[in-house]
């Protein structure tokens, strides 16, 4: 029998979970379903209502972050149904995952550029620009990461600022994935108490990565909150970024708390661990979809949206000591 036949045989398929733990399975299928059918609905109503518009730069980022809860839902709940699978639904959330987080960077950079400018090298000049005008500040002391920088010095959002923080949020885009692959791999290969360090190390790698791109996408929020504060973008934040870090979080905590709680069970430990998360993916894909669809609304896509400017519209400091608003920056 070959190795990776004896690693599916310690997950139990449907049937055993079903007969041997039945009230769990039960709870967690018809909880799931319910999560399912609800956020597929949601999501195509939001979606036609989406593709209704002319189709722009940011109606397609839309669609793409919107769809972030889908695809946790679905993804979630198909790991509780075919536990034996579960890898490889996890592994298709976190290229998504990551796929999500890059959007959002790019949809920053399209508030400021315009819905209208298609040619990206233009929509970054002009998005540089903008934050150049910006007064110096401690741009890198926002959380999660920001308590490392509580004595660095004011400076200006330059275009090494602005490389820095790209280069953040692209890490994860290679190194999320990356991991998701590397830990699919190495479990089919190593036996459960080998794998559960080595599991351990990846989560903390990918966590690391996670907050190194949230991080990044914090300093373009608060470095953008003043100019674009007519887009809510404080509410998108939370709704995309809010819930990314707790499915982080979970995947350290989950099988902590399952090793100090667990009893004699038929399963193993890893396999409880893995479980309860999907499930945990599955209710928070739902919980994300309801907050991405109301967040990112139809209007602000719309050709016809204009961001009202009123009078206590945020000055931005000029070199030469003038200000102009913020709706004036090019």
């Amino acid at each position: 029998m070959t190795v990776e036949c004896e690693a599916l045989e310690r997950i139990p398929s449907m049937s055993e979970i079903s007969s041997n733990a039945p009230a769990g399975f039960i709870a967690c299928y018809v909880i799931g379903t319910v999560c399912v059918i609800t956020t597929i609905c949601i999501y195509l109503l939001h979606y036609w209502r989406l593709t209704s518009q002319p189709p722009t730069k940011r109606r397609d980022l839309y669609v793409s972050i919107v769809r972030t809860g889908l695809i946790y839902c679905v993804a979630g709940f198909l790991a509780v149904v075919f536990p034996r699978s579960s890898n490889l639904f996890h592994l298709i959330t976190e290229f998504y995952e990551a796929w999500a987080l890059y959007n959002f960077g790019l949809l920053l950079i399209n508030y400021i550029a315009g819905q209208n400018e298609h040619d990206p090298r233009a929509a970054r000049e002009k998005f540089a620009s903008a934050l150049n005008q910006l007064p110096p500040a401690k741009y890198l002391k926002v959380p999660p990461l920001g308590c490392f920088f509580i004595c660095s010095t004011p400076r200006i959002f330059d275009r090494s600022l602005v490389r820095f923080v790209t280069r953040c949020l692209i890490q994860f885009l290679y190194v999320g994935p990356g991991i998701g692959v590397l830990r699919l791999w190495y479990e089919l290969q190593c036996d459960e108490p080998t794998f559960k360090g080595f599991d351990l190390i990846l989560n903390l790698i990918r966590l690391i990565s996670i907050l190194l791109a949230v991080w990044s996408l914090f300093i373009l929020y608060v470095a953008t909150k003043l100019i674009l504060h007519h887009y809510n973008t404080t509410y998108k934040f939370f709704a995309l970024k809010g819930v990314l870090l707790i499915t982080g979080v979970q995947q350290i905590l989950v099988p902590i708390v399952v090793s100090a709680t667990r009893k004699d069970s038929f399963f193993s430990e890893h396999f409880i661990s893995e479980y309860v998360i999907s499930f945990c993916l599955c209710v928070e894909g739902f919980l994300m979809t309801l907050l991405l669809t109301h967040s990112f609304s139809v209007e602000e896509v719309s050709p016809t949206f204009f961001a009202p400017q009123h009078p206590n519209t945020p000055l931005i400091k000029r070199g030469s000591g003038q200000y102009e608003t913020a709706s004036e920056i090019p």
